[in-house]
């Protein structure tokens, strides 16, 4: 079964991973256990990343910011599956 991470949990893990802090590091920093270990990569945190700020309502300009993209089509492709509407 996979762990649902908490907003602060990934906040935490994305900030981090942005510094250049391997996940495994990131792993060990946060405690946390086996299987969360197994269930993060960096796909992971930065498209769960990108969808926590749209939900937050987000623009796309202040989501690519934010995670460090320049590319508008990967923050797309990121976020194409939310039910959620893209601000500009």
């Amino acid at each position: 079964m996979k762990r649902t991470f908490k907003a602060q949990e990934k906040e935490f893990i994305f900030d981090t991973w942005k510094m250049g802090i391997g996940f495994s590091d990131i792993a060990k920093k946060a405690n946390l256990n086996e299987t969360a270990k197994r269930n993060i990569s960096g796909h992971s945190a930065r498209v769960g990343h990108a969808h926590d700020l749209l939900k937050e309502g987000k623009s796309l300009p202040q989501i690519m910011v934010a995670g460090g993209w320049k590319s508008t089509d990967i923050v797309l492709r990121y976020i194409e599956n939310s039910n959620l509407v893209l601000h500009s």
